[in-house]
């Protein structure tokens, strides 16, 4: 159930950054209403750039932008022409509140996940119902 969860955030995010690319890789990554959610974003990007469905380039300005890729052939990857990289990033909670400040970010880009108290996460139409249920008891 884990694994299925992580591919099907892996294909939102992919969705996502196909819709949007260019794209500012944090504005893309970070929830400004969540850590949590921000270092699982990053998680899942790092599968879309281990795949080769994603890579980072830095604009002239420096900044890193995210953008869709192709994924290498076979063929490509026996001639040396193409390789697996990835990189290992780190995020504390004070780095991501100055991220969030920096780009003055207020939406993610992600859709924000809600979660029940045992931390599982709940799907719009639970959310909504197990929200309405919760109004109408209290009426």
């Amino acid at each position: 159930q884990v694994q299925a969860a992580t591919k099907a955030r892996v294909r939102e995010l992919h969705r996502v950054l196909r819709e949007s690319q260019p794209v500012d890789l944090h504005c893309l990554l970070v929830n400004p209403h969540s850590f949590g959610q921000t270092v699982e974003n990053w998680f899942h990007f790092s599968f879309l750039v281990k795949d080769g469905k994603a890579q980072v380039r830095t604009d002239p300005d420096g900044r890193l932008l995210a953008y869709e890729s192709k994924p290498p052939t076979r063929d490509q990857f026996e001639a040396g022409t193409a390789s697996r990289k990835q990189s290992i990033v780190g995020i504390d909670y004070e780095t991501w509140r100055a991220t969030v400040e920096h780009f003055n970010l207020l939406e993610p880009m992600i859709p924000h996940r809600d979660y029940d108290r045992f931390g599982n996460e709940l799907s719009s139409a639970a959310a909504s119902s197990s929200s309405s249920s919760s109004s109408s008891s209290s009426s």
